[in-house]
């Protein structure tokens, strides 16, 4: 044999061990890239507008609101804070560290899942999380929902093995310093470190590695009392935007990881529970892979559970909470959990019906949210439509015009804030009820006058723009439209986009 013919096996092996790694890289760049397609066509609402007003504010400045309102978001702001402010509120900047943490999540799923199956198991994971209606969505929103998702699969990796490795000590370490960012990210990772508690409950291990990994997860919530305890003073900052009700199901099962796409989430559910059927039909049992150097440890990290107290500790305290109390539920900011449910969709279906099986069906669910992936594209996605109405206001308004933007009367009805993220658009025009603006108080948007108490300014103006949004009623804005009238001007024009109407008002006789 010559000394080529000795080598060689060693180097296939070589190649063998990094081909996984790199598929599952190229895999989540290519993700990465397609996500990214069309995340600047849909309009800014409120809750990214709220991202852009705190992160754009100087460093004194953000900690007196924080102090004031969305501590909960505070470390999320400071970590956009340096995008904020060198690219201000171009929609690609603020949106695509969304769309980089959808990637990276991906690439995690796989890894996840790697440790309960194999390969086959691992992809359909992670082709099933890049197919949600959900994951749709999180990718093109100027949110932490991306980034929180990604650090809830970072740390329960990071739980896994540290279980199954002798000396977990450093893992422990990393685990804690992970789940303390996640929480300051947004608070409801805690609820993926109680969700750990219970598992480590659940789990067979001996007493000094369940000890090391219980400290570390309540050294991790005990560092995030501060947080807590100024998150619960600041009232409104949980604030649900649905009611437990009838209807709560629905948010639970299909808006958590599915967003509005009804017949993805009937159908994951639907081949999810087949699959635990045929196991419990065919009397099969959970074995421990992939073959550890342990068998032992890879053996408590039972994929069950590991992963179904993930699934079902969040959603169960927020409904408890919401129940016992107003309530806090919001199933977007749920969405940490839906790598729970990717993988142990991948790993039942895997072990009731193979590993290809397992792709195929996870493909069919992921092909079922084409429909999401180009509805979270379009310019209303998000319920608003201001790039249309700020279209107009270019073509039509001069610099000295007035503008008058109706009252919100709840997040959807916010006009005022095109002028926070369309200020080349709107700012030689005068602001007529604009007293402070947010950026010089300790909230997150501009203090305003009554369009009453802008009269007298309104008076001396030729034109005024009134921006307000179709969706208040008629009573609504009959106090901005007295105002105009008393301020001498008439309705001249009536522009109306999908969201919002722009009504030019111009001085009587003039």
């Amino acid at each position: 044999m010559t000394r080529a013919d000795a080598v060689a096996p060693g180097a296939a092996r070589s190649g063998r061990l990094w081909l996984e790694p790199a598929l599952v890289v190229t895999g989540a760049v290519l993700l990465v890239v397609v996500q990214a397609q069309g995340i600047t066509t849909p309009s800014s609402w409120y809750d990214e507008a709220a991202t852009y007003s705190g992160a754009s504010r100087a460093w004194p400045s953000l900690w007196a609101m924080l102090g004031h309102i969305d501590a909960v978001h505070g470390l999320y702001y400071a970590l956009m804070h340096p995008i904020a402010v060198a690219f201000g509120p171009d929609p690609f900047a603020l949106r695509v560290t969304s769309t980089l943490a959808v990637g990276a999540a991906a690439a995690l799923v796989y890894a996840l899942a790697r440790q309960f199956g194999t390969a086959w198991s691992a992809a359909a994971a992670a082709l099933l999380f890049a197919g949600l209606g959900r994951t749709a969505w999180m990718a093109t929103e100027a949110r932490s929902f991306a980034l929180t998702t990604a650090l809830a699969t970072l740390l329960t990796l990071l739980l896994v093995l540290a279980v199954r490795t002798r000396r977990s000590t450093a893992l422990s370490i990393a685990y804690a310093v992970v789940a303390v960012i996640g929480i300051h990210v947004f608070l409801y990772v805690i609820l993926v470190v109680v969700a750990h508690v219970v598992t480590l409950a659940w789990l067979p291990l001996d007493r000094r590695r369940r000890t090391r990994l219980l400290v570390a997860a309540g050294a991790a919530m005990a560092a995030s009392i501060p947080l807590g305890l100024v998150v619960v003073s600041q009232r409104g900052q949980l604030g649900g935007t649905f009611a437990v009700d009838a209807g709560a199901l629905r948010h639970v099962f299909i808006g958590e990881f599915f967003h509005r796409e009804l017949q993805q989430g009937w159908l994951a559910w639907g081949f999810l529970a087949f699959a635990v059927v045929a196991l419990l039909v065919r009397r099969r049992h959970w074995p421990a892979t992939p073959e550890p150097a342990e068998p032992a440890l890879a053996a408590v990290a039972h994929p069950v559970r590991v992963l179904l107290p993930w699934l079902v500790v969040p959603t169960a305290a927020i409904l408890a909470v919401s129940v016992l109390g107003p309530s806090i539920l919001q199933p977007r900011a749920l969405v940490l959990s839906a790598p729970a449910f990717c993988v142990l969709f991948a790993d039942t279906v895997r072990r009731a019906l193979g590993g290809v099986t397992a792709v195929v069906l996870a493909v069919t669910v992921a092909l079922t949210g084409v429909g999401a992936f180009a509805a979270n594209r379009q310019l209303a996605a998000k319920n608003a439509d201001w790039p249309a109405p700020v279209a107009y206001l270019e073509r039509n308004a001069a610099p000295g015009d007035g503008i008058l933007y109706s009252t919100p009367i709840d997040y959807r009805t916010w006009p005022s804030l095109i002028g926070l993220m369309h200020p080349d658009a709107v700012g030689d025009l005068v602001d007529v009820t604009l007293l402070v603006p947010g950026r010089d108080r300790a909230d997150l948007f501009d203090e305003r006058s009554t369009s009453a108490d802008a009269v007298p300014l309104m008076a001396e103006l030729p034109r005024v723009f009134y921006v307000r949004s179709r969706a208040l009623a008629d009573a609504d804005v009959a106090d901005d439209l007295a105002a105009l009238h008393d301020a001498g001007l008439v309705r001249a024009e009536t522009w109306e986009g999908r969201l919002t109407a722009v009504e030019t008002w111009v001085r009587a006789g003039g």
